[in-house]
């Protein structure tokens, strides 16, 4: 068993940095996101779509 566990990698299989929601209020997800989890943005409040980063991902 500990053989076998030596040959399993942590490197992950696949990576994203895009991802789409659909929200019924963008305010509130926009203040969600950046807020909780740092995600920073320009959107002006009155666009239907918003833009938000953190590092890598969009």
């Amino acid at each position: 068993m500990e053989k076998a566990m030596k040959n399993i990698s942590l490197q992950p299989r696949f990576k994203f940095n895009t991802i789409g929601l659909f929200t019924p209020d963008n305010k509130v997800t926009v203040d969600f996101y950046t807020k909780v989890f740092g995600f920073t943005t320009d959107w002006d409040e009155k666009q239907p779509n918003e833009e938000m980063t953190l590092d890598s991902l969009r």
